[in-house]
C-alpha cells in the first residue's frame, strides 16, 4: 500500500483532475493509468522537494496543465534511521527536516499564494500520531511530524480569512513500505 496512490485514486474516484509527484527514478505511469482509467486527467511529476525551487516549478506545471489549483494533499515523507536520538547522524536529521518540514511548506507557500489569490482552496497535511506523542526510535520523525502540526495552524490562522481552509491528518500505522521497520 502507498498512501499517495491510494489518496490519488480516491481523489480521482470523486471526479478530480489529479496531479501528483513521485521521487525521480520512481515510475509512476501505472498510478497515472489508473487515474485515468477513472475518467480523470493525471499529472504525474518528479520531485525531490528538497531541491531549490522545485515547488515553484511544479506548481506551475499543475497551473498550465489544469488552469487552477483547488486542493494540495501533502504526504511527502521520510525516516531513513530507527534509532534512539542520541544516535542520529546530522545528515539524517537534515533529510528529515528537509522532506518532511521544509518541503511542506516551501510546497505550501507556492500553492497559498494561489489560493489566497483566488480566495478558496484546500490544504491537507499528511501528518502523524507521532507528531503527539513521541514513537521510540523515530524521534527525529516525531519532532518533524510535530512541526508539521504548528505548520498546519499557522497557514490555516494566516490562510482561514482568505477562503483556504489548512487541515492535517494526524494517521497510525499504516503497513506500507515505508513503516516496515515497525510492522514486519
Amino acid at each position: 500500500v502507498r498512501v499517495g496512490r491510494v489518496i490519488c485514486l480516491a481523489l480521482a474516484g470523486r471526479g478530480v483532475h489529479v496531479a501528483f509527484t513521485h521521487l525521480p527514478g520512481e515510475p509512476a505511469g501505472e498510478t497515472a493509468a489508473e487515474i485515468a482509467a477513472l475518467g480523470v486527467q493525471a499529472l504525474a511529476m518528479p520531485l525531490d522537494v528538497r531541491e531549490h525551487g522545485a515547488p515553484a516549478r511544479v506548481v506551475g506545471q499543475v497551473v498550465d496543465r489544469f488552469g487552477r489549483l483547488d486542493i494540495l494533499v501533502n504526504n511527502a515523507a521520510t525516516n531513513p534511521i530507527f534509532c534512539s536520538t542520541a544516535e542520529v547522524e546530522e545528515a539524517a536529521y537534515d533529510k528529515i527536516m528537509e522532506v518532511n518540514v521544509k518541503g511542506l511548506f516551501f510546497l505550501s507557500q507556492q500553492v497559498g499564494k494561489i489560493m489566497c489569490e483566488k480566495g478558496s482552496g484546500s490544504v491537507i497535511n499528511v501528518s502523524s500520531e507521532a507528531g503527539f506523542c513521541p514513537t521510540p526510535f523515530l524521534g527525529v520523525y516525531s519532532i518533524s511530524k510535530a512541526a508539521v502540526n504548528m505548520l498546519t495552524k499557522v497557514f490555516a490562522q494566516e490562510w482561514g480569512s482568505k477562503g483556504v481552509r489548512v487541515n492535517a491528518i494526524a494517521k497510525g500505522l499504516v503497513k506500507t513500505h515505508f513503516s516496515q521497520a515497525l510492522w514486519g
